[in-house]
């Protein structure tokens, strides 16, 4: 019976095919129940022959023969180790090719995601010995040109923001938002919508915050690189502003060898460009322009509707050679190997047009990319910073629960926790060093007054220190802290801020300059030392200036290691503390050198045999394609 309504239906004109019955659930049954059942080689022919027939005479309503696809691809016809369309392949008589190519790009065109169910049968048919390499080559080709069809992305408002790719969309960018509404593009149009921060008031959860931190911390990173594609689009853009590169070419691929490319678009591959920059480079050797990481962004057409996101690679081989190598940028869907090649590959360099990020997207990626991660179930100090409890009081770890007993301001701590605070008492043998005038004779009587006053004050002290001198429990050295009249080298605010950060997970010290904010961190950690719970003392310290970490690393340096990670110190004294430094200092036994001098051995000969090979790792497109494999272009599938 279903033979017979096949051929009918198959023989009617376009318009007598009934399309309603192919969209209705009875029509997807009988297929389905037919592909279900073992089949012969002809069987299965048949089968790819006459849906690709039904699909000619669906031309006018793709819609029915598309649901028909999404039904039938879950039968055992797709099946890759015992289904009709492996039966047809594995028969011993060659099949027809055409049909193949045919029917899979077909069934792929319906919808991408059956990819995983095409890929199979394409891997089976490049294996067959019968099917030359140019020819499959072709038909892989016309799958990869059908994956890559752009799809317009939105990322609104209501896009949830750990969705959102981490660099900008087409709508994004304002083209497609501009040439759709024909209303001119302002910047406050995207940025109208962004979450605001709350200055006062908690957050309604980790969720709010996160989505709020990370979608000002993309828009800060993309806001300058927006208003200048728009600007440049409309003969406005000051080439101070964002550096353009006109006539971009792909020309050549290069093979990695010496990176990890986890985090790659590139797959190993990146792509030499050939530009001509808007603003004239003087010395490549100097400039900022194009530095490692940055973000560039392509069109192919000049309208930034379907942009291509790639990142810098190297640009040593612009001085020399005019080249410029980039690799696909990983964080955007679709932005990958295979659309790079295609989409760059037929792109007219008239047309095609690189911008540069003016804001550099290698200091902004890692930290998107971490708070896009972030579960907000594992975010830490959210009673501290999400539901901004003034309240709550959570101890560090140091401090444990039994020990600490909170009313209102006062605490109350077991001895078992102590600490030494001779760091932040004063010195009562400082002299004071201000030069003086001897008072007139009026004033002796009060001078004399004044005298016994320091001398009571300087004795005060001296048993202040000879009190809390050595470890003392903690509760006396908050109350220490607390006391106004306590002699302290801390004002009345030093004390407060000591005492609170001392107790609290999370404690903010904030002030204008000159006010002791560094002082403060240095006695921080001071205390802390001396800390008897604390079991390992290893302090992190994060700077946003290299001059404010030297400044506070000097000082520590005075009364503990201290190791530098990073350059650029203008201190020699922390240079001898650089953690590079010190690596080469480190004592190690006479296997090491051995084993590191045999490395060093093997390292010159590997390089020179890179060096041998580095013509070897660049090769054109076309020889790119002329010489891949089959299976190499069906990696680029997946």
């Amino acid at each position: 019976d279903f033979d017979i309504w096949l051929d009918k239906t198959l023989e009617k004109a376009d318009a007598e095919v009934d399309m309603e019955f192919l969209q209705r659930i009875d029509a997807h049954i009988i297929w389905t129940s037919m592909l279900d059942q073992p089949m012969t080689s002809q069987e299965a022919n048949r089968v790819m022959t006459s849906l690709l027939r039904l699909k000619a005479k669906c031309h006018a309503n793709p819609q029915a023969f598309n649901k028909m696809i999404s039904a039938i691809s879950r039968t055992t016809f797709f099946n890759p180790a015992n289904g009709g369309l492996h039966t047809y392949l594995s028969a011993e008589g060659c099949f027809d090719f055409d049909l193949v190519q045919e029917f899979l790009l077909a069934v792929h065109s319906v919808d991408k995601s059956l990819l995983e169910i095409v890929f199979p049968f394409l891997q089976q048919v490049a294996d067959v010995r019968s099917v030359r390499s140019k020819q499959m080559k072709e038909c892989l080709f016309g799958f990869l040109r059908q994956s890559i069809t752009v799809t317009s992305t939105s990322a609104s408002r209501f896009t949830a923001w750990n969705d959102l790719p981490l660099v900008p969309t087409g709508d994004e960018l304002g083209c497609e938002l501009r040439q759709s509404s024909g209303k001119e593009w302002s910047p406050t149009e995207m940025t109208a919508s962004l979450p605001v921060v709350h200055l006062t008031g908690k957050y309604d959860s980790a969720d709010q915050y996160l989505d709020t931190y990370f979608r000002l911390l993309r828009e800060d990173c993309f806001a300058a690189l927006k208003t200048g594609v728009q600007n440049m689009l409309h003969n406005e853009l000051d080439i101070r502003d964002m550096n353009v590169y006109l006539n971009v070419r792909l020309v050549a691929l290069e093979a990695q060898t010496n990176a990890s490319h986890n985090d790659s678009g590139g797959k190993g591959i990146s792509f030499g460009l050939r530009l001509k920059p808007v603003k004239r480079i003087l010395d490549w050797d100097r400039t900022q322009d194009l530095m490692f990481g940055n973000l560039l962004c392509i069109t192919t057409d000049g309208t930034f509707n379907e942009p291509l996101w790639a990142t810098v690679h190297n640009r040593d081989l612009l001085k020399p050679k005019g080249l410029l190598l980039v690799e696909p940028c990983a964080d955007i869907d679709g932005s990958d190997m295979a659309q790079f090649i295609i989409r760059m590959k037929h792109a007219t360099p008239a047309t095609t047009v690189m911008v540069e990020s003016p804001a550099y997207y290698k200091a902004y990626q890692p930290v998107l990319r971490r708070l896009q991660r972030m579960s907000s179930a594992d975010m830490p100090f959210q009673e501290e910073i999400v539901a901004c409890d003034p309240h709550a009081h959570n101890p560090p770890a140091y401090l444990d629960e039994d020990a600490l007993l909170f009313e209102d301001e006062d605490v109350q701590a077991t001895t078992h926790i102590t600490m030494n605070a001779a760091c932040v008492l004063k010195d009562p043998s400082s002299a004071d060093t201000k030069t003086r005038q001897s008072p007139p004779p009026s004033l002796k009587a009060l001078t004399q007054d004044r005298r016994e006053l320091k001398s009571f004050t300087k004795h005060k002290e001296r048993l202040v220190q000879k009190q809390y001198t050595g470890d003392k429990p903690l509760s006396d050295v908050l109350s220490l802290l607390r006391d106004p009249d306590s002699p302290l080298c801390l004002d009345s605010s030093q004390r407060l801020a000591l005492a609170h950060a001392l107790t609290h997970r999370v404690s903010t010290v904030q002030g204008p300059p000159g006010t002791g904010k560094t002082y403060i961190g240095i006695k921080l950690v001071q205390l802390l030392l001396t800390v008897s719970t604390l079991e390992r003392k290893t302090f992190l310290l994060l700077t946003y200036k290299n001059h404010a970490l030297d400044e506070f690393l000097l000082a520590c340096n005075k009364f503990m290691n201290v190791v530098r990670v990073g350059g650029r110190s203008d201190s020699e004294e922390l240079q001898k503390c650089n953690v590079k430094e010190l690596r080469s200092k480190t004592k190690h036994s006479q296997s090491f050198f051995n084993h590191r001098s045999a490395v060093q051995k093997s390292s010159v000969e590997l390089y020179e045999a890179a060096e041998h090979l580095s013509g070897a790792t660049r090769f054109s497109v076309d020889c790119f394609i002329e010489h891949s494999s089959p299976l190499q272009i069906l990696r680029l599938l997946l």
